[in-house]
């Protein structure tokens, strides 16, 4: 239920009370945008980080971070 991810350079950090999963961007299949609402980081065809927007404090850290994404991540596909 709770989880901390940290976004760096090369990969990020997934830290929940019981584990610690680092990620790099390389290995991340696409990104999903939906609306205005979520963020899917597809790592294959079942694992996902799912983000919605109201994580991000405002609408620029938002616009801000998925444009982080588009350098690292190839694969971008925006769903209205």
């Amino acid at each position: 239920p709770n989880a901390t991810i940290t976004f760096l350079q090369e990969t990020f950090v997934e830290e929940t009370p019981e584990n610690k999963t680092e990620t790099k961007y390389t290995s991340i299949e696409r990104v999903s945008l939906v609306g205005d609402k979520v963020i899917y980081i597809h790592v294959n065809n079942i694992l996902a980080y799912i983000l919605p927007t109201s994580c991000f404090d405002n609408e620029a850290k938002y616009k801000e971070f998925v444009q982080f994404l588009k350098i690292k991540c190839p694969q971008i596909d925006v769903y209205r």
